[in-house]
């Protein structure tokens, strides 16, 4: 009788064990299989991102009109990987760039907000163009940015960030000498840099004055040739 109960306990405790080992194996495969059908659709859903954020501009990104097309200009797209030349005008969306040779020129609009001319051997992206805030980043040449809107406009100037209050701002880089010259022809502007022992710096620049910022020593200073 002993021996009966015994046996029946051991095969009790056998058909536990086995309940319990499927179902843990069969809980570890679902898991594994749930984990993979999520990360399938993580990387779905970010290769569909990825391929919006490159080949569209955000919905509601503003768009430069260009006018008064002189000389070379060059042109990349959104999607392009090197700039392209063109004599027609096009439309200039969020990311892109302009780049012009010499005895070149362009004008870009951004209705009711922001005038650019951009002159010879000027090299410029169009980092944000949102309503929120129109972020620039000029890297060589001169432009001339006459903004007639509320919209706050940014633009990095080598080591440095100018902010156009109002009015008409014109900008001239040296990329030898590394410096900027800024003339507050209309209205007002700040610069903002880290100085040279990294402390963050902030200088607000006048009407009918010109400025130089020092690149490589991070200094500004009124500009007098």
């Amino acid at each position: 009788m002993r021996g009966i109960f015994t046996f029946g306990f051991l095969i009790g405790i056998i058909i536990i064990l086995g309940y319990f080992l499927t179902t843990n194996l069969t809980n570890k495969t679902n898991e594994t299989n749930r984990s993979n059908e999520s990360n399938k659709t993580n990387e779905s859903n970010l290769s569909n991102s990825s391929n919006f954020l490159i080949e569209n501009p955000p919905s509601k990104s503003l768009i430069g009109k260009m006018t008064e097309l002189l000389g070379d200009i060059s042109f990349e797209s959104r999607v392009a990987t090197m700039p392209a030349s063109i004599k027609e005008p096009v439309d200039v969306h969020q990311g892109e760039i302009i780049k012009i040779g010499e005895k070149g020129s362009v004008t870009v609009s951004f209705d009711n907000e922001l005038t650019l001319k951009l002159s010879d051997l000027t090299d410029l992206t169009f980092s944000q163009t949102l309503p929120s805030n129109i972020v620039l980043n000029q890297k060589d040449g001169q432009v001339n940015y006459v903004k007639t809107g509320v919209t706050p406009v940014s633009i990095r100037l080598l080591q440095s960030l100018l902010n156009i209050e109002n009015g008409e701002v014109v900008v001239g880089i040296d990329t030898e000498t590394h410096e900027v010259i800024i003339n507050i022809k209309k209205g007002g502007a700040t610069i903002g840099f880290n100085d040279i022992d990294n402390v963050s710096t902030i200088v607000s620049l006048h009407e009918g004055k010109k400025y130089l910022f020092n690149s490589d020593e991070r200094t500004i200073s009124l500009y007098n040739p």
